[in-house]
C-alpha cells in the first residue's frame, strides 16, 4: 500500500510539474515574476527551503522553474540558434560542456549531492539567460518583460531598500546583521545582486525616458541611481561607471546628453541628502566603504590558488575543466575556504576550461563589438556591459537572465528586426506617460 501512495504521489508531482511548464511556455510572465519575486526577497531570504526531498537530494522551486526553463528551450530552439545566429554554437557549447562535467564528475564517483549542488549554481542562471534568448521578442514582449518589468521591479526594490534604511540605518560594508533567518546578512540596503538589478532598472528607465518623456520614467531612473549610491556595493559601482564611459563614448549625441543630464540630477538629490544629513554619518560610511579593499584582495588570492590547483592536474582539466562535485577550496591567508569563487569567469574556467570560457568570451564580446558598431540600442550596450564587468566580482545572478537574454538577443538580430526600437514606438504611438 505504501509503495501504491509513493507511486501516487510521484505521478501527481510529476503531472504538476508538466502543467507548470505548460504555463510558463504560455505566459513568458509566470518566469519574470519568479525573476522579481526571487530578485526582492533575497536580502531576508537568501535561501528558501526545499519543496520536497525525492531520493535523498532538496529539490527547491528554482530546480522545477530551471527544467521548466529547460524543456521550454529544447522545444524553442529554433528560434533560439536565429535569435543568436551567428554565435548560436558558441553558447550552445558552453551548455554542452557543463553537461560533459556533470556527467564526468558522477561518473568519477562524486555523491550526486555535491555534484548537483555545484552544478546548480552554474545551471541556474544561464538556462534563465537561454529561455530569455529563445523567446520571440515581439514589441509587446519586450515592453512588457523588460521596459515596464523593469520600471516596477526597480520601484520594488527601492522600497526594500527604504525598509532596510529605516529598520537597520545605512550599514556598512563590514558590518552584518541577523535577517531574521539566522543568516548573517550584510547590513548594507541591498546585496549587490539586488543593487545590480536596480542598476539595470535604472539605465532602462531612463532608455524609455528618452525615446517617450515619460515623467514617471524620468523620476524611477533617477531615484534608482542614488538608492544604487547608497547600497555602498562597489562592485555595482564599478558597474555603472564602466557601462556610463562605454554608453557615454559609443552612443550618438542626444544620448550622450541624456546620460549626462541624469547623472548631474541623480547626483544633485544625492548631495542634497548628504548636506541635509538625511543619512546620518554617511560621508565616514562611504569613505569607508571606497578604501577598503581588503575583500578584494581576500578573492584575488583565492582566484589565483584555484586557478594554480587546475593547472596542476592537466590539459584536460585545463581545456575543459574539473567535474562537478571537485569543490573550490582554497587557502585565503590562513584559512582554507570552500565556497565557490566570487568571479564569473574563474569559476566557468574551473568546470568548463579555457574552451567553456573562450565561448563565453566569444559572445560577450562579440555582443559588445556589434553594438558599439550600431551606436544606437545604449540600454542594450549598458545592460551587456553591465552583466560583462560584474562577472568579474560575482556569479551572474539569475534573476537578470531576463535582461541579458533579452539583450544578447537584441544584439545579434538585424536591425530591421530589433525589438527595442519596436517596443518603443509602440509606447510612443500610446502617448503613454505611465508604465502599463
Amino acid at each position: 500500500m505504501s509503495a501504491l501512495f509513493s507511486y501516487l504521489i510521484n505521478a501527481v508531482g510529476v503531472l504538476l510539474v508538466y502543467f507548470f511548464i505548460r504555463l510558463v511556455a504560455r505566459w513568458p510572465q509566470l518566469g519574470a515574476l519568479s525573476m522579481a519575486v526571487s530578485c526582492l526577497i533575497a536580502w531576508e531570504i537568501p535561501s528558501p527551503d526545499a519543496l520536497v526531498r525525492v531520493y535523498g537530494l532538496s529539490i527547491y522551486y528554482l530546480d522545477v522553474l530551471s527544467v521548466a526553463f529547460l524543456v521550454i528551450v529544447l522545444t524553442r530552439l529554433r528560434q533560439l540558434v536565429a535569435n543568436l545566429s551567428p554565435v548560436a554554437w558558441a553558447w550552445l557549447g558552453i551548455l554542452g560542456l557543463l553537461g560533459v562535467s556533470l556527467v564526468r564528475g558522477l561518473a568519477g564517483g562524486t555523491p550526486v549531492g555535491p555534484a548537483t549542488v555545484e552544478f546548480r549554481s552554474y545551471f541556474t542562471p544561464l538556462i534563465a539567460v537561454t529561455w530569455a534568448m529563445s523567446l520571440n521578442w515581439t514589441p509587446a514582449l519586450s515592453r512588457s518583460l523588460v521596459f515596464t518589468f523593469s520600471a516596477w521591479l526597480g520601484w520594488g526594490l527601492t522600497l526594500v531598500a527604504g525598509y532596510h534604511l529605516a529598520v537597520y540605518g545605512l550599514g556598512s560594508t563590514s558590518d552584518f546583521v541577523d535577517a531574521g533567518t539566522g543568516i548573517l546578512q550584510t547590513s548594507r540596503p541591498l546585496i549587490a545582486n539586488q543593487a545590480l538589478m536596480l542598476f539595470l532598472c535604472a539605465c532602462l528607465s531612463l532608455f524609455t525616458w528618452a525615446r517617450t518623456r515619460s515623467g514617471f520614467m524620468l523620476v524611477s531612473g533617477i531615484t534608482f541611481l542614488v538608492i544604487v549610491l547608497v547600497t555602498q556595493q562597489r562592485t555595482v559601482w564599478a558597474v555603472a561607471i564602466a557601462a556610463g564611459v562605454v554608453v557615454l563614448l559609443a552612443s550618438r549625441q542626444r544620448t550622450r546628453l541624456t546620460l549626462i543630464g541624469a547623472s548631474v540630477v541623480a547626483a544633485m538629490v544625492f548631495s542634497v541628502l548628504l548636506l541635509s544629513d538625511a543619512l546620518p554619518g554617511v560621508v565616514a560610511v562611504f569613505s569607508d566603504a571606497a578604501s577598503d579593499t581588503g575583500t578584494l584582495n581576500g578573492r584575488v588570492l583565492g582566484w589565483s590558488s584555484l586557478i594554480d590547483d587546475s593547472l596542476a592536474k592537466g590539459p584536460l582539466t585545463v581545456l575543459f575543466g574539473a567535474g562537478f562535485g571537485d569543490g573550490f577550496g582554497r587557502l585565503e591567508g590562513t584559512q582554507w575556504i570552500t565556497y565557490a569563487p566570487h568571479n564569473w569567469y574563474v569559476s566557468l574556467y574551473l568546470r568548463a576550461g579555457l574552451v567553456g570560457l573562450a565561448l563565453m568570451l566569444l559572445v560577450l564580446l562579440g555582443a559588445l563589438r556589434t553594438l558599439v558598431k550600431r551606436r544606437s540600442n545604449m540600454a542594450v550596450l549598458a545592460t551587456v556591459v553591465a552583466l560583462t564587468v560584474y562577472g568579474w566580482t560575482y556569479s551572474w545572478p539569475w534573476p537578470a537572465g531576463i535582461f541579458l537574454g533579452w539583450a544578447l538577443t537584441t544584439a545579434f538580430r538585424p536591425p530591421e528586426g530589433d525589438p527595442e526600437h519596436g517596443a518603443m514606438k509602440a509606447t510612443v504611438s500610446r502617448g503613454a506617460s505611465w508604465p502599463n
